[in-house]
């Protein structure tokens, strides 16, 4: 097997060339229609009525039986690129009528198979165009779901603008990351992208497409932000914008143990500090800590930057300062280089968030000497994030909801797996398990987006009410249970199921 495949469609050649299978465990469909006739039928109005494409190539096909986690297959009957809202709205429509489950996709970054099908349809809502479909009114952007946050990114700073949250890998859609939280550099200052959303649109499985804010159609609002898509699928978003500033003075500080790794964000993060800095992350490696830290100027100042040098230096010990252009464009390039050195792989990712206290005794936890061994090979990375929980806007299934603490701490454990290695993605797995034991044992929240592998009876320790909640909306909206089933709500056997 090559050392590196450079590209997604690169890495689907060879799998077939190879003959090879990325089926992990008994993932057969889970959707039989009720006769032969059924899904020709379902397919050929598909066909007539949508302007947008059927998918018939191979590669694509291919692609689309797996997320970036590449360990759960699932292969759907059906797979629809619609055009426009109307081929969406189109496609529920007659799902509905046939009673046939049709999974939501976006850039397909999931790792538990969030973003599959199981014998029904797969809508594949991901624009590759390089523009951004959005416009600018009255200070708000409103931006279909299908946009890429790195196309979007692009034309608003090219009107001196930026979106105030971004992950650090940007070819991801807006409704993709809409559907699970959305956190990254200036999370500690902004919250989640869902914590900026102002008001969207919703199409809902019935069809009917309508528009949703904290003050109109409320639960379904607050519901299907962090979602996973199991009342619809976002259309278009509306959010505010903030200025860009080109420059960023990028800080690097050295932890050699957890105790001094705590130490020094509580220093970063504390009120004093923090209105010097405007981004915030840090990662660990082989028993190392390194804190990114930076602030950002519209353009050049040596004197400014030796300025903040000054002050930075006056609070915290740090190796090395550089100044990065464009630095969100550059970590999404770093990240994008990152992942492919690693080949083909599993992505057995999921991240964990936690108060700074319990943040530092899942830190202990998972950071020991036989841990540390066990992570040699197959953890390159473990990846922190900070989030302001005073930014956050009641949305239940965002993972910083109903934390008491100020600010609060992602943790990313994101495991790459040699394709193939049965015994470290077993490895993998458990160690996951285990994490997700200690977050709920410290009162966390997982990050949906990734491995989070919940029971019911976790789901229901986590979430609560709001579980319970999300279950009443699902039976209300879709009751049949056609959108994205089995991704996250279990309503019991469904119409479609008994088909």
């Amino acid at each position: 097997m090559p050392q590196k495949v450079t590209s997604r469609r690169k890495f689907i050649k060879y799998l077939s060339f190879a003959g090879g299978s990325l089926a992990m465990g008994d993932m057969g469909a889970l959707f039989t229609f009720k006769d032969e006739a059924t899904p020709d039928l379902v397919a050929e109005m598909i066909k007539q009525q949508i302007k947008g494409q059927i998918v018939k190539d191979h590669l694509l096909v291919e692609e689309y039986q797996t997320d970036f986690g590449r360990v759960i297959r699932k292969e759907p009957r059906l797979i629809v690129v619609p055009q426009d809202d109307d081929d969406i709205i189109t496609v529920f429509r007659i799902a509905e009528k046939y009673q046939v489950p049709v999974s939501l996709r976006g850039a397909g970054h999931t790792c538990y198979g969030q973003s599959l099908s199981d014998g029904g349809i797969l809508i594949v809502n991901n624009s590759r165009l390089a523009e951004s479909e959005a416009t600018i009114k009255d200070g708000l952007v409103t931006v279909h779901s299908r946009t890429q946050w790195l196309a979007l990114e692009k034309q608003l700073n090219g009107q001196g603008l930026t979106s105030p949250v971004l992950t650090d890998y940007l070819e991801l859609t807006v409704g993709g990351t809409l559907s699970v939280g959305g956190y990254g550099l200036r999370s500690f200052q902004y919250g989640a992208q869902v914590d900026n959303i102002k008001e969207l649109e919703l199409i809902l499985p019935s069809g009917e497409k309508t528009t949703c804010s904290p003050e109109k159609n409320t639960d379904l609002f607050r519901y299907s932000l962090c979602g996973l898509g199991q009342l619809g699928l976002i259309s278009k978003v509306k959010f505010k914008p903030i200025p860009y500033q080109r420059y960023t003075s990028v800080f690097y500080v050295l932890c050699t143990s957890v105790k001094d790794f705590i130490k020094n964000i509580k220093t970063i993060l504390h009120p004093d500090f923090i209105k010097e800095i405007d981004h915030f992350s840090s990662y660990w490696l082989n028993g190392t800590f390194i804190i990114e830290i930076g602030s950002s100027f519209i353009e050049e100042n040596k004197a400014e930057e030796e300025k903040l040098k000054k002050k930075i230096g006056a609070q915290i010990s740090f190796y090395k300062n550089s100044v990065v252009k464009d630095y969100h464009l550059y970590l999404h390039q770093i990240r994008g280089n990152w992942v492919e050195r690693y080949g083909v792989s599993h992505h057995v990712w999921e991240d964990y968030i936690f108060g700074i206290d319990q943040l530092e005794e899942f830190l202990n936890r998972a950071i020991s000497e036989t841990k540390i061994s066990q992570y040699q090979n197959i953890l390159p990375a473990l990846y922190i994030v900070a989030c302001d929980t005073n930014q956050t806007r009641g949305i239940p299934f965002s993972p910083t909801y109903g934390n008491n603490n100020p600010m609060v701490y992602s943790v990313g454990f994101y495991y790459m797996v040699k394709y193939g290695n049965s015994s470290q993605l077993q490895t993998a797995k458990e160690h996951h398990q285990g994490f997700m034991k200690s977050c709920l044992e410290l009162k966390g929240k997982p990050y949906l987006y990734g491995w989070h592998d919940l029971t019911e009876n976790q789901k229901i320790q986590f979430y609560g009410e709001d579980y319970t909640k999300l279950k009443s909306l699902k039976k209300q909206h879709d009751p049949a249970n056609i959108i994205n089933p089995g991704v996250f709500v279990n309503p019991g056997k469904t119409a479609a199921q008994k088909i």
